[in-house]
């Protein structure tokens, strides 16, 4: 396995990175809006389900993996300021280094015009589910900085757009995954939603 796109990636991995879709889709959905899916690859499940809940669904990243995918640097996304109202960023920040972490999320306020989710695998979080590794740390040779509860609200440190902050962390209980508000060191990913003012 590679990444969470992969033909061999277990299902509840694809479940804990398909989640945040379900949740933030269906909280911030909305038929007049648009929405940018920024470095999630091709994933026809979540692909298909944004086109449900919005008006119209772009996707970036680095390849040209499928027709519908908008290719460019993260770092220099090709979008005008505040063009998409919404912007998901998922499993995305911790395969990039330290400083240009702090660049893509000035990039994802730069073009969002109501608000950024980000999402990222917690650097403390638990190593498997259910008994399925999770592909992290020093198994994942992609990730290059994972970050943890306390680095993780410090994205946004350099952002000057006036923006409003929430943070939430997914967990697995009865077999299926939460949302639950604020982080926590067992947390399995943290969220920030970043609301534009």
């Amino acid at each position: 396995m590679k990444e969470r796109i992969d033909n061999e990636t277990p299902e509840i991995i694809r479940k804990l990175c398909g989640f945040p879709y379900e949740y933030f889709g269906k909280m911030f959905g909305d038929k007049n809006e648009t929405i940018i899916d920024v470095g999630s690859g091709w994933n026809p499940f979540t692909y298909n389900l944004l086109k449900t809940l919005f008006k119209k669904v772009f996707l970036f990243d680095k390849e040209k993996l499928n027709e519908e995918i908008i290719v460019g640097d993260i770092r220099n996304i090709p979008i005008l300021k505040d063009e998409i109202d919404n912007v998901f960023c998922f499993e995305v920040i911790e395969h990039l280094d330290e400083k240009d972490q702090q660049l893509v999320v000035k990039e994802l306020c730069r073009i969002a015009k109501k608000r950024v989710i980000i999402g990222s695998i917690n650097k403390t979080a638990p190593n498997e589910i259910e008994g399925v590794e999770i592909y992290k740390a020093e198994k994942n040779p992609f990730h290059k900085h994972e970050l943890d509860i306390i680095e993780f609200p410090e994205l946004n440190k350099l952002l000057h757009c006036g923006v409003d902050k929430k943070c939430f962390h997914s967990e697995y209980k009865d077999g299926k995954f939460t949302m639950e508000n604020g982080l926590k060191f067992d947390g399995y990913c943290n969220y920030m939603l970043l609301r534009k003012c």
